[in-house]
């Protein structure tokens, strides 16, 4: 196979913020899009409508029109590589027009570490066009990886069936509920064994729940959400830094300001001057890993 029918034209690794969609749109070019971790967010096309309940890559061809509906409840992590192929036959069955859209990524962990480096490359300044070119045969792997699951899949109808049935129980309905009882609330001084008797869970189990599909402790959680709603106050409307506290249930202007700060990495003034671009809305700048070896949250054209 040669290297040269598949070229990268753009990636981006990025967290948006809880509820944004995108879409319907249909892009000239074909699409990897890899979801890291679980997540409500919802994939659309003329041929499938799934829930991304698992780790997963997103297969879009071009001029295939789909549309991503993210997770109502939290931030969402997706590494994304738009790419070229030649004129030439196409290299794996599965990009074509018929193949499959979403493959869960745990059943090869080698997926997940070949994808973070075809990002780190093409993020590199260093021989650049050596690591690009180094890239697209990783990508080539990759898709050779993703050509070889689509087959395993079409002989055996119960993989996907499992997956199916996996999406059904993934997501606890009492969690979605105790997070939206924590939006719904953020302006007050609610304690955590408040949301568990809500849900009608115990302090100790909510705290593993949180801990088991979130990644969080619920405390944790909780805080994230107060400080991307002083987020979206902030770059939204023309309140204080003391009334954005006070409306995301922080009575100590002083203490909001020490969290938001850990939290953000800034600031809530500078937070303020540096997103108010009303096309960075969708961006979340919420716990972004510090072993990310590239900047996240921007557009990389090659």
């Amino acid at each position: 196979m040669a290297v040269n029918r598949i070229a990268i034209s753009q990636v981006g690794d990025f967290i948006v913020k809880p509820g944004w969609s995108l879409g319907p749109r249909a892009n000239p070019n074909y699409e990897l899009v890899f979801f890291p971790y679980p997540t409500a967010t919802r994939y659309e096309n003329d041929r499938e409508n799934r829930i991304l309940c698992e780790p997963c890559f997103v297969v879009t061809r071009p001029f295939e029109r789909h549309k991503y509906i993210f997770d109502s409840d939290r931030s969402t992590r997706h590494l994304f590589f738009h790419f070229l192929i030649g004129p030439e036959e196409l290299p794996f069955k599965f990009l074509e027009a018929s193949g499959a859209s979403i493959f869960p990524s745990e059943t090869n962990p080698l997926l997940k570490v070949m994808i973070n480096h075809v990002m780190r490359l093409a993020h590199s300044v260093n021989e650049q066009k050596l690591c690009i070119l180094q890239g697209e045969r990783l990508l080539i792997a990759l898709l050779g990886e993703l050509d070889l699951l689509d087959r395993q899949e079409k002989n055996n109808v119960k993989l996907k069936g499992e997956y199916v049935a996996a999406c059904e129980y993934k997501f606890p309905s009492e969690l979605r509920k105790a997070l939206q009882y924590m939006d719904q609330n953020l302006e007050r001084q609610i304690s955590i064994p408040d949301i568990a008797a809500h849900v009608g869970w115990s302090h100790e189990h909510l705290a593993r729940m949180c801990t088991k599909h979130l990644g969080n402790s619920p405390t944790r959680e909780l805080l994230i959400r107060r400080m991307e709603r002083a987020c979206l106050l902030l770059t939204t409307e023309f309140f204080t830094v003391q009334e954005v506290a006070t409306a995301v249930g922080f009575g100590d202007a002083l203490y909001f300001s020490r969290c938001f700060s850990r939290i953000k990495g800034m600031n809530a003034t500078a937070y303020r001057e540096r997103y108010t671009d009303p096309r960075m809305h969708h961006i979340s700048f919420n716990e972004i890993s510090q072993d990310i070896p590239y900047p996240i949250n921007t557009y990389v054209n090659i």
